[in-house]
């Protein structure tokens, strides 16, 4: 149950990052201007776009699985 809610998460994550592109192109197809590259580099040094931790939380938790299924 942990886990699925780490993979829900993860996705949740996934959806908002490609969110941003798709409104960051809708934004530059409709006003002319290319802000894509701008805010995108923006973007990436906020922690909902870079973290890895629930990545890293996923790992640990597959780890536990097979260290205890397998002992």
């Amino acid at each position: 149950e942990y886990y699925r809610s780490l993979e829900l998460i993860r996705n949740f994550k996934t959806l908002n990052i490609l969110a941003c592109s798709k409104i960051l192109k809708k934004f530059d197809k409709h006003s002319g201007r290319r802000m894509t590259s701008i805010y995108s580099e923006s973007l990436r040094k906020y922690s909902f776009y870079s973290s890895n931790i629930v990545d890293s939380l996923m790992t640990d938790v597959e780890n536990i699985y097979r260290w205890v299924f397998t002992e």
